[in-house]
């Protein structure tokens, strides 16, 4: 059927969008009395995202419609970026997300006449007192202390959140920080900053803070407004263990090496409020472009023509294509291949760690046949909203899928009142349908082509516990009419984003997750059933992180040393092998009692142990940084096309490739 079934739906009929997608539709439609990730309807906020051009890039001027633009500075190594982060707004101009709509995003984009837009998407709204409102002033990057002569420099990039640039274990040995630039991009400016917003911190800063507040790394955080956060923001170093802490001390080493500097990005803390993932581009990017630009500056205050550069970025999320063809994917490719050009440069990201969590499924679609009814656990006293994304196979558009979506029943097997059922006759652009319960509108379906290249149905459900619009509890279902009337079988993927409390986050998120009654979760024994079952729409392999999809980036997974095995949270590629796969595990998990990897807490002093796919990633970027000191100039340029994995140190085991990729990391 074309449009949307009249079963209980409101009034609202469904809308076009040319430019923005079906996230930024929820957030400033139907969800945005309750989804602004912690952005309350009383403060004030940016709104951010990131144009991709056509061809070679040219940044828009502020000139190129009537919103201001702001894009923070670029990487000159590519002046001309297909992919280019911006802010729309100014500190003491708006627009303000509270007075933003979705039409007006659309428009925005399409005013931009001359400018060379393929595609565009928005993200986590900034808040408008972390914007700078002076000129930038130009970084001092100062050459390295307590390098011998001769000894060659790595920059280690770290982007997380909850980074304690003051931590002792990041000295060198002369008692200097190895940090040449920090970036706090979650905090108040400061007066001829040399950042868009946010602050950036350099080697003499921490060490004149360090002379004023001695050994009061508190205070140091406090004056930063690092540990209380900025107004509304989490504060990511209040506990003892401090995710971002954790990742870097791995990276850096305990060895205190001068000739390891340190660049660090620390995402503003509310990014951990938005527990889905995508809101994260225009932050990421920014870092991106800051991290070789300082690079860059490294190596010229030393006398360098080029430094190698490690990057560790310990996020992900469960959505997205799986293809590297996601925006941020395809933006980290652009910008690593480019550096490639002049000096070995490493990426490194967490395989995930959903593989027990029941957020991936497979659906096998046949001409003129209707899918069983898929369920899916929405649970109470959830204050976030819901997202489930279907990715349609190549040869597939939307005029060939038709969607039911059936709200909660009483009995656990059968689907409740039909709420949409939906086959799109959009051919461009977005195209969303608002879906009521009990004549409220409690969700959004929707359908686009993303980026130009892999069409995606799109359903967003609200808060289970919300003031406003409040979606039931229970289990919904999905199901699925092929309506074309030849052709061969195809697969739908399916993908639940994730949906959990992060770090010192209060969101109130809990996940939801398919609910298949075969679907056996543990085994006979009472232990977690890793193994997949071709009768069951619900997978285990396919639950990589979204973001750990493309060309460049080395994918860290987790690994048990005693006995050797996958840690059962890691999350895999698929089984027959296609790409993304794993592509090694590091030995996070001692044993099955002893359980996580020692890094630095929040404070100096004090260790602690995380586990999870976030902890392997580092283990391999501080083994890729020895490699990269050790290994000639033949062996680390032979290593480039397989992301350097050839120069580390990794033994097969028993584990599968599909869980371990080449093997384990060894010390």
């Amino acid at each position: 059927m074309a449009g949307i079934g009249a079963m209980d739906q409101t009034s609202q009929p469904a809308k076009q969008f040319q430019w923005i997608g079906p996230y930024t539709a929820w957030m400033f439609g139907l969800g945005r009395d309750h989804d602004f990730f912690a952005q309350p309807r009383t403060q004030s906020g940016l709104v951010t995202g990131v144009l991709e051009m056509e061809g070679e890039g040219v940044a828009p001027s502020s000139g190129a419609t009537d919103l201001p633009l702001t894009v923070p500075p670029l990487w000159r190594g590519l002046p001309k970026p297909r992919f280019v982060p911006f802010i729309a707004g100014t500190a003491t101009q708006g627009p303000w997300v509270v007075d933003v709509s979705s039409a007006q995003l659309d428009d925005w984009a399409s005013q931009m006449t001359g400018v060379p837009l393929k595609a565009m998407t928005y993200g986590l709204p900034l808040a408008a007192n972390l914007m700078a409102e002076a000129p930038l002033s130009t970084p001092v990057i100062e050459q390295a202390s307590g390098r011998a002569e001769g000894q060659p420099i790595i920059v280690l990039g770290v982007i997380d959140d909850g980074i304690g640039f003051a931590h002792r274990a990041f000295d060198g040995p002369d008692g200097q920080s190895r940090i040449d630039a920090a970036w706090v991009q979650g905090v108040p400016p400061v007066d001829n900053g040399s950042v868009p917003f946010g602050r950036e911190i350099g080697r003499a800063e921490i060490a004149r803070l360090r002379g004023e507040y001695g050994s009061d790394e508190d205070a140091i955080y406090r004056f930063v407004g690092l540990s209380h956060g900025a107004g509304y923001d989490p504060g990511s170093l209040l506990s003892g263990l401090a995710h971002g802490t954790h990742v870097l001390s791995t990276a850096a080493g305990s060895d205190r090496d001068p000739a390891v500097r340190i660049v660090t990005v620390d995402l503003p803390a509310a990014t951990s409020w938005d527990t889905s993932g995508p809101g994260k581009d225009l932050y990421i990017l920014s870092a991106l472009h800051f991290i070789f630009e300082r690079a860059d500056q490294i190596a010229e205050a030393n006398g360098l023509s080029h430094v190698p550069v490690v990057l560790n970025m310990s996020y992900g999320y469960s959505g997205g294509a799986h293809r590297g063809s996601g925006w941020i994917e395809a933006a980290m490719d652009e910008l690593i291949e480019a550096r490639r050009k002049t000096s070995p440069t490493a990426l490194v990201l967490p395989a995930g760690n959903n593989f027990l969590d029941a957020m991936h499924a497979q659906v096998s679609l046949l001409p003129g046949q209707a899918t069983d009814p898929l369920p899916w656990r929405i649970l109470p006293d959830d204050r976030s909203s819901n997202f489930l994304e279907m990715w349609l196979p190549e040869g597939m558009s939307p005029q060939d899928l038709e969607v039911t979506l059936f709200g909660p029943a009483p009995q656990r097997q059968d689907p409740g009142a039909v709420l949409a059922q939906i086959a799109s006759n959009a051919v461009t652009g977005c195209q969303v349908h608002p879906v009521a319960f009990d004549g409220q509108p409690v969700g959004q379906i929707g359908f686009d082509l993303m980026r130009g290249q892999q069409w995606r149905v799109f359903i967003a459900i609200a808060p289970t516990e919300t003031l406003a619009n409040r979606a039931p509890a229970g289990q919904w279902h999905v199901s699925f009419q092929d309506l074309r009337k030849t052709g061969d079988r195809k697969t739908l993927t399916l993908w639940i984003q994730r949906d959990i409390d992060y770090g010192t986050s209060t969101a109130g998120a809990r996940q939801s997750y398919f609910d298949e009654f075969d679907n056996k979760r543990w085994t006979p024994a009472g232990f977690w059933n890793t193994n997949d079952d071709d009768a069951v729409a619900t997978k285990r392999f396919g639950s990589l992180n979204g973001m750990a999809s493309g060309r460049t980036a080395l994918i860290a997974a987790a690994s048990q040393a005693a006995p050797v095995k996958a840690a059962d949270y890691s999350a895999a590629g698929y089984g027959d092998g296609s790409a993304p796969q794993v592509s090694l595990a590091a030995q996070v998990e001692p044993s099955a009692m002893l359980s996580g990897n020692r890094g630095a807490g929040s404070r100096s002093g004090a260790s602690v142990s995380m586990t999870g796919t976030s902890a392997a990633a580092p283990m391999v970027a501080r083994q890729l940084i020895k490699a990269l000191q050790t290994k000639t100039a033949q062996e680390i340029s032979a290593a480039e096309a397989g992301n350097y994995l050839d120069l580390l140190d990794v033994e097969p085991t028993s584990v599968p490739a599909t869980r371990a990729g080449q093997g384990v990391l060894q010390d």
